[in-house]
């Protein structure tokens, strides 16, 4: 979580391991990363996915994986910067919204 002056800018939350069935036996899952409109391209993303990478590092977890919108091109593009790439043609259908969301791996 990042915090400043009692101001939540943003969080990210890890399954340990992945949820999902095909995910290797040292495969995390990023299940949610957002930092506040406000503080975009403040630093706050790019510490947050830093501090969860050292984490699993130091927990000897191998890769992590998240999903994410095919048309959310920002998140695409700040996912890339840290090795995350698209998983061709693996893809699920979000139950609360019933849009498409595509799985993203990166190995640590």
């Amino acid at each position: 979580m990042a915090e400043r002056n009692g101001v939540l800018m943003g969080f990210c939350a890890l399954a340990m391991p992945s949820r999902d069935a095909d995910a290797g036996e040292r495969t995390a899952e990023i299940g949610a990363l957002y930092v506040g409109p406000g503080f975009w391209r403040s630093g706050i993303g790019t510490a947050l996915v830093e501090a969860v990478f050292d984490e699993l590092r130091e927990q000897d977890w191998r890769q992590a994986i998240l999903w994410v919108l095919p048309e959310n091109n920002r998140a695409l593009s700040f996912y890339a910067r840290f090795g995350f790439e698209v998983e061709d043609e693996i893809e699920k259908r979000e139950e609360r919204s019933g849009r498409a969301v595509i799985r993203l791996r990166a190995r640590l």
